[in-house]
C-alpha cells in the first residue's frame, strides 16, 4: 500500500475543501429516496444516516423529526426548516473522522450540519460530483 489509511484520509478532506468550501447548500428531500445535501448543480451528499443542523445554542432540526408535529400544527418539514437556516451560509469548514465516518460541515451564522454514522457495515454518506461517484463514508472512513 503506497499510502496508510490515514493520509488517503487527509488527502480526501483537503481535495473536498477545495471543491466546496465557500459554497451554500440547501437539503433535497425526494419523494422517494434518500435525502441529499445539494452544493448547486455540480455537487451533492447523499445522506443515508443520521442528520442534524445545530446552532451555537442547540440543534435546529434532525433527519428524524420529519413528519413529526411535536404538538405543532403541522408536522415538521425538516429539509424546509434546515434550508430557512442554511440560506446564504456559505461553507466554511469541513471535519471527517476517519474511524467512525462521520461528517461534519461547518457553515456561516455557527451553524454545523453532520452526518452521524449509524451502522458498523453500510455507507452513511456518498459524495457525488458532475453526476459521478465521488466518495463514501462509513465505519473505518472511506469506503
Amino acid at each position: 500500500m503506497i499510502f496508510r489509511k490515514r493520509d488517503m484520509n487527509a488527502a480526501f478532506l483537503k481535495d473536498l475543501m477545495h471543491v466546496i468550501v465557500g459554497l451554500t447548500a440547501t437539503i433535497e428531500r425526494p419523494d422517494a429516496g434518500q435525502p441529499f445535501l445539494s452544493f448547486g448543480t455540480d455537487f451533492s451528499i447523499t445522506i443515508e444516516a443520521l442528520w442534524r443542523l445545530s446552532d451555537s445554542q442547540s440543534i435546529v432540526v434532525t433527519g428524524d423529526d420529519h413528519g413529526h408535529s411535536f404538538g405543532l400544527p403541522a408536522p415538521v418539514d425538516a429539509a424546509a426548516k434546515a434550508n430557512v437556516r442554511l440560506a446564504d451560509n456559505k461553507l466554511e469548514s469541513i471535519e471527517f473522522d476517519g474511524v467512525t465516518g462521520d461528517l461534519k460541515l461547518k457553515f456561516a451564522g455557527a451553524l454545523t450540519f453532520e452526518v452521524i454514522s449509524n451502522s458498523s457495515g453500510y455507507e452513511s454518506w456518498t459524495m457525488w460530483s458532475g453526476g459521478e461517484f465521488f466518495a463514501a463514508g462509513a465505519n473505518g472512513g472511506l469506503v
